[in-house]
């Protein structure tokens, strides 16, 4: 219910009047006096106020609502305390709830930390917690609650059964593997020192190679709980001991002995190995005292089976079978220089020794118990040498060999000296083994070199006497031969030259005719160039001096110099090149040095096509233009001379065409073109003839008078030779019709 007040700020007497109108069940009006009056259900309510003493009346409306809406709680989802977690803020979301919400929390199996009347609380322990809010302004309550769990299971650490460390098992294996396994459990192992844990350590299972402490501690990343345990690694590598008595020195005469090492480790647990790289081990190689038969390097190893540890000492045995060193040559010759010998053996050994000699097929001159002989006969001389300590005995041979044989002296048959052959090699050979030193000599012969050695080189007739001698042995053997000369009987030749015969030609022909001694075949040499037979007829001699080189079979030479002539020059002129500008009938001749009794033939062309044979001149109807070629032939038609006439014909068309130009890159007259006047449209094509007619340039769509598009005179990359060339054009006129063009162009530089 609310309490409705009216405050007046008017003087005098007022007649206050309420009324109030339900608009909700649509009640009746009913109406009320005095300044309060109480509303208990909604809706407008006036207030009539009347001043009684000058009639005057005012009013004003208010409008009661109802309220009875809950405050809204929301305490969110359930929370967990963990093992790092032993306590939570728990916290209620509010609305609907007032400006000034009275709060009051409560638990029955929980613990609630501090004060109860506010948004949050701390809490400590698990159950259920209830929070009360009542908004003040309408005094609506609502309640909620919120439960609170704890998670702190400890994660479970087994080991399984270790070995410990020894020899055997330098490395173990640590595992866990019974213990709690989950993706939210990590595992740290960590070792008594750095590097003792050879695998991942956060593994279940992880390899050691030190003894000590290990700890592995399990995180539970899923309520932070954390166990940790350790465990022992042991460790036994004690190594099994080894003593060896030295043992006692082999000689000739001791053939067995044994080795004493029973001071070693010994039990059931102990097993023993002996080896040896250079020895004999005859028995007892599982003991601790083997037979041996011979002096080397002998190992023991003992093993100790409890640990896997093993021990290995070496012993050296000595022995004494040391042989007496000799030093004897194998061979030693009997020479015509030496007849009688002495021979002596070198001993090297650790005591006395004695000495006895003997001989097979031999001959011993004097006393045969020292260390040296004398004898005179070639055989198998054999000495024994004892050492007088060990008793040990070694021997030895030296082969005496009958090395007075004369050298056997073969001198192969020499070549003839001639005009090619200067010098001539006389090479000996000796069938007779051995080192030999030569020495040739001469009276009437030239030695060039070679002489102290089985090979000369002579350059002269005549004999040359050649002494061996057997360096080792003194031998000596004495031989000769002769040296012959063939003599030069070359007189000489007579040589036909033909000269260049048409102009222009640039080498001629030579043929020899006779040969005058010598022997055949023979060949020849022109200008220092390769021979070839003298009977063939070289055409491509160079105009000027040349030389020849005749030789025959012996290589005597004989050599001349001669003259091949250049070509004789004519000259043919037809005349200026001509200018016609209208039709006409023309006749042409020729002028030329070229006597009248070598002509052979002429040819006439127009245009390059034949136009007259054997004409002394000819006559040609002119309408357009022409290239009037003709062609003097001599020397039974291989030569010919030639030149060509240019007639121009010009019609009422302006169109030029020049007759030279000069390709050199100065920027001037470098192009030839076809100009025109306004009448030529384009030039459909330009081509360019050399003399003989072959095509070396050709332009399409041209225009007149551009320059650049012009032939720029070469040809293939090169800029031609200076000369006469033709061109042919054609050209297109405005009118839709065409005209052909011909003429001749001068390159010039």
């Amino acid at each position: 219910m609310r309490h409705l007040r009216a405050a007046l700020a008017i003087p005098g007497h007022c007649l206050i009047t309420h009324r109030s109108r339900v608009l909700l069940n649509r009640q009746l009006m009913q109406m009320y006096r005095g300044f309060i009056i109480d509303a208990d259900v909604p809706g407008l309510y006036v207030l009539e106020v009347l001043d009684q003493d000058n009639g005057c009346v005012n009013d004003t409306t208010l409008e009661v609502v109802i309220d009875t809406l809950s405050p809204q709680i929301d305490l969110g989802s359930a929370q967990t305390l963990t093992c790092d977690q032993q306590q939570l803020t728990l916290e209620a979301q509010l609305s609907q709830a007032g400006s000034s919400p009275l709060i009051n929390w409560s638990t029955q199996s929980g613990s609630i930390i501090g004060a109860t009347d506010g948004l949050s609380i701390d809490v400590d322990a698990a159950g259920w917690y209830g929070v009360e809010i009542t908004n003040p302004d309408n005094g609506c309550t609502s309640i909620d609650s919120v439960e609170v769990e704890v998670d702190e299971n400890l994660p479970e650490i087994i080991f399984e059964d270790w070995d410990n460390l020894n020899c055997r098992n330098e490395t173990i294996i640590l595992s866990a593997a019974g213990s709690s396994m989950s993706p939210s459990i990590m595992y740290t192992w960590t070792g008594p020192q750095a590097g003792a844990i050879l695998t991942d350590p956060t593994a279940v299972q992880i390899e050691v190679n030190e003894p000590g402490v290990y700890e592995l501690t399990l995180f539970d990343m899923s309520n932070n709980c954390e166990t940790t345990r350790q465990l022992e690694v042991n460790q036994n590598i004690e190594a099994p001991v080894i003593d060896i008595v030295p043992p006692a020195e082999f000689n000739c005469e001791i053939g067995e002995l044994a080795i004493d090492a029973t001071g070693s480790s010994s039990g059931p647990e102990f097993t023993y190995e002996w080896t040896t790289m250079d020895g004999n081990l005859v028995s007892g190689i599982s003991s601790l005292s083997p037979s041996v038969r011979s002096g080397g390097t002998y190992t023991l190893e003992i093993t100790n089976q409890t640990n896997g540890c093993t021990s290995s000492e070496s012993v050296v045995v000595e022995s004494n079978f040391e042989l007496p060193q000799l030093q004897l040559e194998d061979e030693v010759n009997l020479t015509c220089r030496d007849s009688v010998l002495s021979i002596e053996v070198g001993v090297n050994t650790g005591g006395p020794y004695g000495v006895i000699w003997t001989t097979s097929a031999g001959n011993i001159v004097g006393a045969v118990d020292g260390e040296q002989i004398t004898l005179d006969a070639p055989g198998i001389y054999s000495v024994e040498v004892t050492d007088s300590l060990s008793r040990c005995s070694n021997t030895d041979s030296v082969q005496v060999i009958d090395q007075r044989e004369t050298p056997n002296i073969n001198i192969s048959s020499p070549q003839q000296l001639s005009c090619t052959l200067l010098e001539v090699q006389l090479t000996a050979t000796v069938s007779t083994a051995g080192t030999f030193e030569y020495r040739w000599s001469t009276d009437t012969g030239v030695i060039v070199s070679g002489n102290g050695t089985p090979s000369i080189a002579v350059s002269s007739p005549g004999d040359y006497v050649l002494e061996v001698e057997n360096i080792e042995t003194g031998c000596l053997a004495v031989d000769s031969v002769e040296v012959q000369k063939v003599e030069n009987d070359f007189e000489g030749y007579s040589l036909q030259v033909t000269d260049a015969l048409c102009i222009g030609d640039e080498r001629g022909c030579i043929a020899i005719d006779s040969i005058s001694g010598g022997t055949p075949p023979y060949r020849m040499s022109i200008n220092g160039n390769l021979f070839i037979p003298a009977d063939r007829e070289p055409c491509n001699v160079p105009i000027g001096e040349n030389s020849i080189v005749l030789r025959d079979a012996n290589g005597c030479e004989i050599e001349y110099m001669f003259t091949l002539n250049p070509p004789t020059e004519y000259v043919l002129d037809l005349g200026e090149d001509l200018v016609i500008r209208s039709p006409s009938t023309d006749t042409f001749g020729y002028q030329t040095d070229l006597p009248e009794e070598i002509i052979t033939d002429r040819q006439w062309f127009l245009n390059d096509s034949l136009f007259c044979r054997g004409c002394e001149n000819i006559t040609v109807d002119v309408d357009q233009e022409f290239l009037v070629n003709l062609k003097l032939l001599y020397a039974d038609g291989e030569c010919f001379i030639e030149d060509v006439l240019h007639i121009q014909y010009i019609d009422e068309l302006s169109i030029f065409a020049p007759n030279v130009f000069t390709p050199n890159g100065d920027g001037r007259n470098d192009f030839f073109t076809i100009y025109g006047d306004e009448d030529v449209d384009q030039i459909l094509s330009l081509q360019i003839f050399e003399r003989w007619g072959t095509q070396i340039w050709e332009g399409r769509s041209l225009f007149p008078g551009n320059e650049p598009q012009g032939w720029d005179g070469s040809y293939q990359g090169e800029i031609v030779p200076p000369g006469v060339y033709v061109y042919t054009a054609e050209i297109l006129l405005t009118d839709g019709s065409t005209k052909r063009l011909q003429g001749s162009v001068t390159v010039s530089r």
